[in-house]
């Protein structure tokens, strides 16, 4: 797995420190974090950097395609994680926990789509919204 500092150089990005600091929580979540909670977990590593500062790295590094943005239904609007990996959720709209799928069931509609278009698919993003087995039963209950 790639480094912070790897991570910044492969992108072309200076190696700042707010920019290592932000791919590091990013790194270490294991899961994706609003901008908010990129900015609190800095502030309990003691670092000192606004909110606007860790949106502007965030759209930086989403230009560069170090990270990418998620939708969520949550309040706190947008999620980001690393782009190091091709990932796709189920989200439960009772506890807002997202569930990763293991494998895309997108790739070989993908294929017929440029198939039967001609369009260049260059990506895809895949959100499924329900209620995880803690929630749906407690939605019976």
């Amino acid at each position: 797995m790639e480094d912070s500092k790897g991570r910044l150089k492969s992108c072309g990005l200076k190696n700042t420190r707010q920019r290592r600091e932000i791919i590091g929580i990013l790194e270490q979540s294991g899961r994706p974090v609003s901008a908010e909670g990129i900015f609190f977990g800095l502030r309990e590593q003691g670092e000192t950097v606004s909110l606007s500062t860790v949106y502007r790295v965030l759209e930086l590094l989403i230009e560069k395609k170090a990270v990418r943005r998620l939708s969520t239904v949550e309040e706190c609007g947008a999620l980001f994680e690393l782009d190091d990996k091709h990932r796709h959720y189920l989200v439960c709209l009772g506890c807002h926990r997202m569930f990763p799928l293991d494998d895309c069931p997108l790739k070989s509609y993908e294929k017929e789509l440029t198939d039967k278009t001609g369009f260049d698919v260059t990506g895809h993003s895949l959100e499924i919204y329900g209620y995880c087995r803690d929630c749906r039963g407690k939605r019976k209950g």
